[in-house]
């Protein structure tokens, strides 16, 4: 999906965003996106992951938690961005480690968590789980509001694109230095 209105980058596309989830659809944007960098040449990756519900952006962390100085809401919002942050890392390593790569763990709603971060990438990959209206056969609710609102273009890819993902990279070659 290309918003209206945008305009190709000069230098093309240099910084490709993955939105991670820990799902099977996370999984093969983070994937798929390693594979574009990784055949485009030269190109940074950003893998970001955004954790759901109220998450508190500031926490006083786990050691205030066991000297009971702390909020026990903060530590646990802590320990679901250090859990997050882990789990990205993991997937990174494992998808990734040949990259250059930016890590990001954003606290807010997811949509408008992608959004924000499509004004910062040349180019978004993300899956889709499909649990949007029953009408919207491919797109769930946060690809629909990315689809929509994001700056640069989107990848949206369909649960199980695994295989489709690996062909197409597949018949891709890597650019030429100009």
């Amino acid at each position: 999906v290309v918003p209206h209105g945008y305009k190709q980058p000069e230098n093309g596309v240099q910084l490709v965003g993955a939105a991670f989830s820990q799902s099977p659809e996370g999984r093969e944007a983070l994937e798929a996106a390693a594979t574009m960098a990784r055949r485009a040449g030269g190109v940074k990756l950003r893998a970001i992951t955004v954790l759901e519900g109220d998450v508190e952006r500031q926490t006083s962390g786990l050691m205030a938690e066991q000297h009971h100085e702390g909020d026990p809401r903060a530590a646990a919002d802590a320990r679901k961005r250090m859990g997050a942050e882990a789990a990205l890392r993991s997937a990174v390593a494992e998808l990734a480690s040949d990259l250059d790569v930016d890590i990001d763990v954003l606290a807010q709603d997811p949509g408008e968590a992608l959004i924000g971060a499509s004004r910062h990438v040349d180019l978004l990959v993300m899956g889709s789980r499909a649990r949007g209206p029953k009408r919207a056969v491919v797109l769930g609710s946060v690809s629909r509001a990315v689809a929509s609102g994001a700056a640069c273009p989107v990848v949206i890819l369909p649960r199980g694109a695994s295989e489709m993902t690996r062909q197409l990279a597949g018949s891709v070659q890597a650019r030429e230095p100009e």
